[in-house]
């Protein structure tokens, strides 16, 4: 294998329950009346794609928000990247160490994200990831978010490696989805924070970092990767 494309929410960052509660209560501020399991259906989506689902899904509720999608989006954002830069968003470790390990063995190291460019970048920067990275692909590359596989494809592009040479660590349907209609091996983290996403289509689906790095890494260096 050539290339490691890791997701960011769930995978790199343990985001998914800071991103419920702000998105839960900008549903309750504006009164939109979406619970839990709707909610759970947009994991892995970009906020312009969910927003636009509420929208059509409860256009009366929508109508008294007297917004636009755009506008709920730059909102949820903003609540979002200040949460980020106070540093509320756990780091994933063992998952740093494992883009670490796979890059000194001398794989390409990637992210693509359905996150805005602006907080993948900050993400990189706090995790000190940007040093390694080659190829960022964000929600501002794209027209179709995942489980459209556009990101993928623009991913291995980037990269210049072909689809079948790339592992890609996912946590959410829709990112399992996306890179197995691209054409890329999937390894999917269980991860306990992101709810029970259906991970059946992924190649492997891990229950911890250490069987993931088992997975992607030379046996010298998934050895040092700890749990």
């Amino acid at each position: 294998m050539d290339a490691i494309v890791f997701d960011m929410d769930g995978v790199l960052i343990d985001s998914e329950p800071v991103h419920r509660e702000v998105e839960r209560r900008l549903f309750e501020d504006f009164g939109l009346p979406v619970d839990a399991e709707e909610h759970d259906q947009y994991m892995g989506t970009s906020a312009p794609d969910m927003f636009a689902a509420i929208a059509a899904t409860h256009p009366e509720a929508w109508k008294t928000v007297g917004t636009t999608v755009d506008a709920m989006v730059r909102e949820e954002r903003a609540r979002y990247a200040a949460a980020l830069a106070r540093g509320d968003v756990p780091v994933i470790h063992k998952a740093v160490a494992i883009a670490r390990r796979a890059h000194s063995a001398g794989l390409h190291i990637a992210v693509a994200s359905s996150a805005p460019r602006s907080q993948i970048d900050t993400v990189l920067a706090q995790t000190g990831l940007d040093e390694i990275v080659s190829c960022i692909r964000s929600a501002d590359d794209v027209h179709h978010s995942k489980p459209d596989p556009e990101i993928y494809r623009a991913t291995t592009a980037c990269l210049g490696v072909p689809a079948a040479r790339c592992w890609v660590i996912e946590d959410s349907e829709h990112g399992v989805s996306a890179a197995v209609a691209a054409g890329m091996r999937c390894i999917a983290y269980r991860n306990p924070s992101s709810g029970s996403p259906d991970l059946s289509r992924a190649e492997f689906v891990c229950d911890s970092m250490t069987a993931v790095a088992e997975v992607c890494l030379p046996i010298s260096t998934s050895r040092e990767t700890g749990r």
